[in-house]
């Protein structure tokens, strides 16, 4: 599963989202364990500051060992201060202003003690406590004044200051993301602008954040993109001319090899001409060959503007007709190689075929050159319908050829064995081919060499 991209807003919103939420939770935690210990002293505190202050009049009353009011006094007290007084002599309750049953038995109660607070915390009460005396009375009276205060108003306090507080944050810090957002957004203006002038980089010119803050790290970011490219372009264009001569170099290797074809084959129609003892019609049908012969030289070297670039007119015609002249202009060529058999095979239900018979006939007659270099005996050019494809194959009893090196030939990047050959025929044919929309297929002949099908959609 990939992740989403977000926008920067979506960014920032999912990254502030624990401060929206977790900081206030977590403040109002803070909060209210600092208020209930905050309460605590002031409870504490206030308590002790009021037990010691009635101290020395319940002191006086159990002196004079006036139990009855004792007992009103402290009922009052604890009334109007909503706590509860207990008074022990001896460890034991002599007076209580909740349970009256209580006293006589024996009480003792500390609570537990807190960092910074004086008074115990029970699970009920905040408990403070402080001996019976006065000035000028007994030094001990073996008596203790218990004040306990409920925690139930304490816990009712804390809780509604934590909500309170906890709203406060919530929508305090919830403003504050939204403005940090918003900043934000706006703060991103200037790189959504450099991203502009970066996707603009032809007009070539400086950054500008008018109406923004004019920030130097974009600014040095823009100027190194802005370096880099007119580099690269300079770069490119140097890259361009080195390519464009070695493609001009490769271009005219090309039409030298495929010129040497028409060449020889004119050289061998002219020696038929001015041959004796050669009848007018052979004759005559060299003169006319001549012109065809001469017409695709021109059309070769007139292909060679513009780094020979090779343009194909197919129309309809007819395959075998033009399989026909292709070969007997490289048996031509290749007339010197007498003791070389040239079989043809052609299916005559074959229909015409769009192809330029010009271009075509250029590479088929590169392969039944090759051929006729490579053969010992034999060459078989076969023409045939298949299902949905016309095969032109041109076979051999030559040695044939490593299948690993054939791609390498069909690029122009294989190096041939043969003497002044710059192994380029192959790679020719395999671009005349391509443009017609066909492949060469490459296969051990049955003959025992080489075979090379070029197939065309029929």
């Amino acid at each position: 599963m990939t992740n989403k991209t977000l926008t920067f807003k979506e960014y920032l919103s999912k990254k502030l989202l624990p401060y929206k939420i977790a900081l206030p939770i977590s403040l109002s935690i803070l909060t209210a364990l600092f208020a209930a210990y905050a309460i605590l002293v002031f409870y504490s505190e206030n308590d002790r500051s009021f037990v010691r202050a009635i101290a020395p009049h319940i002191s006086t009353l159990v002196e004079t060992q006036d139990g009855p009011e004792l007992q009103r006094f402290i009922t009052s007290v604890a009334e109007e201060k909503n706590v509860i007084l207990n008074i022990t002599k001896n460890k034991e309750i002599i007076a209580s202003s909740s349970d009256n049953t209580l006293i006589g038995k024996p009480y003792h109660l500390d609570g537990i003690k807190v960092l910074g607070i004086e008074s115990g915390l029970s699970t009920q009460y905040i408990v403070s406590k402080t001996e019976i005396k006065r000035d000028g009375g007994p030094l001990t009276s073996k008596g203790t004044i218990y004040l306990l205060n409920p925690t139930l108003d304490l816990f009712s306090m804390v809780l509604g200051v934590a909500i309170i507080v906890f709203l406060l944050s919530f929508i305090l810090l919830n403003v504050l993301a939204t403005k940090i957002i918003s900043t934000a957004q706006k703060s991103i203006e200037p790189i959504k602008d450099l991203e502009k002038s970066i996707y603009d980089l032809k007009k070539f010119g400086e950054v500008n954040l008018e109406g923004y803050l004019r920030i130097e790290e974009l600014e040095n970011i823009y100027n190194a993109i802005l370096t880099t490219n007119s580099q690269l372009k300079i770069s490119n264009n140097h890259l361009a001319e080195s390519k464009g001569r070695e493609l001009a170099v490769e271009a005219y290797k090309k039409l030298i090899h495929d010129l040497h074809t028409p060449v020889a084959a004119l050289k061998q129609m002219i020696k038929v001409i001015n041959k004796d003892g050669i009848s007018e019609d052979k004759k005559d049908f060299a003169k006319h060959r001549v012109a065809e012969i001469a017409e695709q030289i021109l059309f070769q070297v007139k292909a060679s503007k513009g780094n020979l670039k090779v343009e194909i007119n197919p129309n309809d015609l007819n395959i075998n007709e033009s399989v026909k002249k292709a070969a007997g202009q490289a048996q031509m060529a290749m007339a010197d190689y007498e003791n070389i058999e040239i079989v043809e095979r052609y299916e005559s239900i074959l229909t015409n075929v769009a192809h330029d018979n010009m271009m075509l006939g250029r590479a088929i007659s590169n392969l039944v050159v090759n051929a006729i270099e490579a053969s010992k005996n034999i060459v078989e050019v076969a023409v045939q319908k298949l299902e949905k494809e016309i095969s032109i194959s041109v076979s051999d009893d030559g040695d044939g050829i490593q299948e690993e090196m054939v791609s390498l030939f069909l690029q122009g990047r294989g190096k041939s064995k043969k003497k002044n050959g710059l192994g380029i025929g192959l790679s020719s044919a395999n671009h005349i081919v391509r443009l017609h929309g066909g492949k060469i297929i490459y296969r051990k002949s049955h003959l025992g060499g080489a075979c090379f099908d070029i197939r065309l959609q029929g």
